[in-house]
């Protein structure tokens, strides 16, 4: 091959690599200003309480809807991001007055991200809806997709839940079998 082609050919592979990396930028920082307009609103939302105004509570409320939105937007544009997974999970956390709708965005992550990871940023960005730390982050939203499920009454999938994590972690396996027992003893 000739100087010319392989200057080239480097060139366009140069220019191929800072695009994809001014897009991971774009998609990180997207990412880090709606996770901090969440904790924000999260923030004011607590620390208000049942005394926030009821035209106050609803902006909050349309806010993070709308935050929830332009998270799952940023997920389909960039799934392989490595904030895609934090997202998802940010997306999950929203949906926790619904466990119907919790438990699908719960569901979803674990199916699409398997080596699911929360970035160190976005734990403490966003400490107040963050699991423990000393327990694996993918135990967490299992435990947690086992709550939603015996809220909604799914027996089937809180034992399927229950009995896969129990294969994948065996470490923590006491845990998991205290929620099939008590499902056994309910039913």
């Amino acid at each position: 091959m000739n100087r010319r082609w392989r200057g080239l050919i480097i060139f366009v592979s140069l220019f191929f690599l800072n695009v994809c990396n001014l897009y991971a930028d774009e998609m990180e920082s997207k990412f880090k200003d709606i996770i901090t307009q969440i904790a924000a609103d999260l923030q004011v939302e607590s620390s208000v309480g049942k005394g926030l105004e009821k035209e106050k509570g609803a902006a909050i409320e349309n806010n993070l809807v709308e935050c929830q939105s332009k998270l799952k937007s940023l997920i389909k544009t960039n799934p392989q991001s490595i904030w895609a997974d934090d997202a998802q999970y940010v997306i999950a956390i929203l949906s926790a007055t619904n466990p119907k709708q919790e438990a699908l965005e719960l569901e979803y992550l674990l199916k699409e991200y398997p080596s699911m990871h929360i970035e160190d940023w976005t734990r403490e960005a966003f400490a107040i809806a963050m699991p423990n730390q000393k327990i694996p982050f993918e135990v967490m939203v299992r435990l947690q997709l086992c709550m939603d499920y015996k809220k909604c009454g799914d027996t089937e999938k809180l034992k399927h839940i229950c009995e896969e994590s129990i294969k994948k972690y065996p470490e923590k396996a006491k845990i998991f079998e205290n929620l099939l027992q008590e499902t056994d003893t309910a039913s």
